[in-house]
């Protein structure tokens, strides 16, 4: 998913987006014992290390929220609850510089690869 940036009136609903998915994972976790919930997206401008759902747990607590982006912050974020957790995470970041020509940004965006291995409970 891909939250929109909370910048002016949409900081409320980008914090509205982030308690439904939470309220939802809740919900789901509640219903089904021993399910896991992977959240995974772009949170736009929010690269602070709070809970961005209020639960789970951050793949960036291992690497220190290390850049996912050209502009040097944490936008990607990959979030566990339930039955699984991190054991680790990579970041490949693009073959060039800050100012990508536009064909590479065709190909690889603004945006790093963001990986990280998942093991269950």
């Amino acid at each position: 998913m891909h939250l929109l940036p909370p910048i002016g009136a949409q900081q409320e609903k980008q914090e509205g987006q982030r308690k439904a998915i939470g309220a939802w994972a809740e919900g789901l976790l509640a219903r089904e014992s021993g399910a896991t919930v992977v959240i995974l997206g772009g949170t736009t401008n929010n690269s602070s290390r709070e809970s961005l759902y209020g639960l789970g747990n951050d793949a960036g607590d291992f690497n220190g929220y290390a850049a996912t982006h050209l502009t040097n912050k944490c936008y990607d974020r990959l979030v566990v609850a339930g039955n699984g957790k991190w054991i680790g995470i990579e970041i490949l970041r693009p073959p060039y510089g800050r100012k990508p020509n536009e064909a590479n940004k065709r190909v690889w965006s603004d945006h790093y690869f963001v990986g990280a291995t998942l093991v269950f409970k």
